[in-house]
């Protein structure tokens, strides 16, 4: 079974990889469970003061209200942050050629070309829109599903989970 793909890769695949990996993350469900620690507090401060607002309270406001608008315009850092760092890597669009195989994967492209075992990977993610590999902690290699048919998409699915151990379906 061998699967074979050309992936020209855009910063929005780029954006929905670094999306994956904060939603893989538990520092995400951490951050909102502080805010809703932070706001259950205050209600019941404010409350049980029969609505007098003291400085701590005012203080606990300021935290809250940062939290928050940081978790809004989080999406938007995201984006920009992506935006700059496909800017700067011209080589992340570089179109690549890449088969699948149950021995590893084969990669070929203007600037390089080689074989990768199965075994290199530490990790890896996948999900409706995306398959992402992790070679170590800190660096990912994506494949959007939008390069592969349905049929090729399941079949590397299957091959990512039978040969990378930590694999999780998000």
């Amino acid at each position: 079974m061998k699967i074979k793909v050309k992936i020209k890769r855009t910063k929005d695949d780029f954006y929905l990889a670094y999306k994956t990996i904060i939603k893989s993350k538990v520092r995400r469900k951490t951050i909102l469970a502080i805010i809703g620690i932070f706001l259950i507090y205050y209600l019941v401060i404010f409350w049980s003061n029969n609505g007098d607002i003291t400085t701590f309270d005012r203080t606990m406001v300021f935290l809250f209200v940062t939290m928050f608008a940081f978790f809004l315009l989080s999406n938007f850092i995201l984006r920009f942050r992506t935006r700059l760092l496909f800017k700067k890597n011209s080589n992340l669009s570089n179109e690549e050629e890449i088969t699948f195989d149950k021995e590893g994967l084969t990669i070929a492209s203007q600037n390089a070309e080689g074989k990768v075992k199965w075994s290199i990977y530490i990790k890896a993610l996948i999900t409706k829109e995306t398959i992402l590999l992790f070679p170590n902690t800190m660096i990912f290699q994506n494949y959007p599903k939008r390069f592969f048919s349905d049929s090729e998409y399941q079949e590397l699915s299957n091959l990512v989970q039978t040969n990378i151990k930590d694999c999780k379906e998000i």
